[in-house]
């Protein structure tokens, strides 16, 4: 039995240049860089969030307690801190560690509400226009922070 052909979907993202997925891994790239770079001490060093052990800004992850497949939470402060990469890669972000910081930094119920938003919105994903407007915004962050810290960033 022969199925029929499927049509293009419509609305898909170009992955390619100057499409989606570059933007997106762009916002990534330099949120990365001001969550870490944010959490320096005058040395350069940055606590992970979650085990305590101290290493330079740039050798750690830009570690989410609820994962980046969820566009409502991906680039939200409070869902993100700097984490050593055992603790990231190896332990899977150590959720239970993670969330219980979270609430201890930002309030009870913060982990939760943050749960609660990705799933709520599900599948809603940010428009070009949105993403660029985040990419501009990050960007001059960064280099305000940098500006402040010293640090030249390649």
């Amino acid at each position: 039995m022969l199925l029929p052909k499927r049509g293009k979907r419509k609305g898909r993202r170009k992955d390619g240049p100057g499409g989606y997925g570059p933007l997106v891994a762009e916002c990534d790239r330099v949120f990365s860089r001001v969550v870490r770079l944010s959490e320096a001490g005058p040395d350069g060093r940055v606590v992970c969030f979650t085990c305590g052990t101290r290493h330079p800004w740039n050798g750690l992850d830009c570690g989410h307690y609820v994962r980046r497949g969820h566009f409502s939470t991906r680039w939200d402060r409070r869902n993100v801190a700097p984490q050593c990469t055992t603790c990231n890669r190896t332990y899977g972000g150590v959720p239970a560690t993670f969330a219980a910081k979270i609430d201890r930094r930002y309030g009870a119920g913060t982990a939760a509400a943050l749960r609660q938003t990705a799933h709520e919105n599900a599948g809603n994903r940010h428009t070009r226009n949105q993403l660029e407007l985040k990419l501009t915004r990050l960007r001059r962050e960064l280099r305000e922070l940098m500006a402040r810290r010293g640090v030249l960033v390649g």
